[in-house]
């Protein structure tokens, strides 16, 4: 499983979860994946990605495959 972080200049964040989940109820539910090669590796990815998105810092989280996400534009400070 992999995502990416896109840290700001003020420590702000936004979180492209990628694979860990197919949306946003993927991680707040704790859904892994229907096929996965280690399903414990899969729920402690979706553990941590579910922490990083209540943090204060998160400014948003993404699934990459969310098709109730709408296109738009995310400023961070450089």
């Amino acid at each position: 499983m992999a995502s990416t972080l896109i840290r700001g200049a003020d420590g702000k964040y936004v979180l492209l979860a990628a694979d860990v989940g197919y949306a946003n109820t993927s991680w707040e539910s704790m859904l892994t994946p229907g096929i996965c090669t280690n399903r414990n590796f899969a729920i402690q990815s979706l553990g941590w990605v579910r922490e990083m998105a209540h943090s204060s810092a998160n400014l948003e989280t993404l699934a990459n495959h969310d098709t109730k996400t709408d296109q738009h534009v995310i400023t961070i400070p450089l």
